[in-house]
């Protein structure tokens, strides 16, 4: 599948944005396509982070659940049984052709757990890294990290804050190595975004500028086809002549 663009996600935060936080019974803003929920699982008033995560990438991604699929993500033991790494909301996005284990840019899907046993653990999307702070951006459900809801970590919830923008890594302080390092069981999958869109999506300046580029690059290209066309002509007349 190509990658999409970043923006195709962040069309999708208002519905995701006043919600607060409920680990058990938290809804999703619609029924997944392929599964069909209990009524008092849909809707828009709480949120848990596997409600959030297997909502925004299959709506970005239009993609169709199996029963499997959606008790995987939701970390079942027959997915646990399995043993496979990645497993659980990672394997998904690999069988859907969305998530790759392949070393890169992300954004990322995460799911880690703190135990194992009792499957206690976290989903959530690695948005962006700063390789010189080692600092992540992550957009997640959760009643932590400055949050009750969908938000940025550290950050703000949507509601308060749709863009941190481009200076992100100054509001936070959470590193790659502070928030997964000492996770007893990560599963992770790189996701078929577009890097350089999220960079444009993060700072309007960049996408401005990058559109005029677009524009100038455009209009030298037919400024250059229109002397080719006239020489062409020009030739044309002298050999009638």
């Amino acid at each position: 599948m190509d990658k999409i663009d970043f923006k195709v996600l962040a069309d999708l935060f208002p519905q995701v944005a006043k919600q607060k936080y409920l680990m058990k019974g938290g809804q999703t803003p619609c029924q997944p396509k392929g599964v069909r929920l209990k009524a008092d699982r849909v809707g828009d008033e709480t949120i848990n982070c596997t409600q959030f995560t297997t909502w925004i990438i299959s709506q970005a991604f239009d993609t169709t659940w199996t029963l499997d699929q959606w008790s995987h993500w939701q970390v079942s033991s027959k997915a646990a049984e399995t043993g496979q790494v990645p497993n659980f909301g990672p394997r998904v996005t690999m069988e859907w052709g969305i998530g790759s284990t392949h070393p890169g840019p992300g954004p990322w899907l995460v799911q880690y757990f703190t135990n194992p046993k009792t499957f206690a653990g976290h989903s959530m999307l690695i948005i962006a890294h700063d390789e010189e702070t080692d600092k992540i951006l992550t957009l997640e459900a959760n009643r932590g990290y400055g949050l009750d809801g969908v938000g940025w970590a550290e950050i703000g919830n949507l509601r308060d804050v749709i863009n941190p923008g481009p200076n992100w890594m100054d509001k936070v302080s959470q590193t790659w190595a502070s928030r997964l390092g000492s996770k007893p069981a990560l599963h992770i999958t790189q996701l078929s975004i577009e890097p350089k869109s999220i960079t444009r999506w993060l700072d309007p300046v960049v996408e401005k500028k990058e559109l005029e580029k677009e524009e100038s690059d455009n209009n030298n290209s037919d400024n250059w086809l229109t002397i080719l066309l006239s020489s062409i002509v020009g030739m044309l007349s002298k050999r009638k002549v």
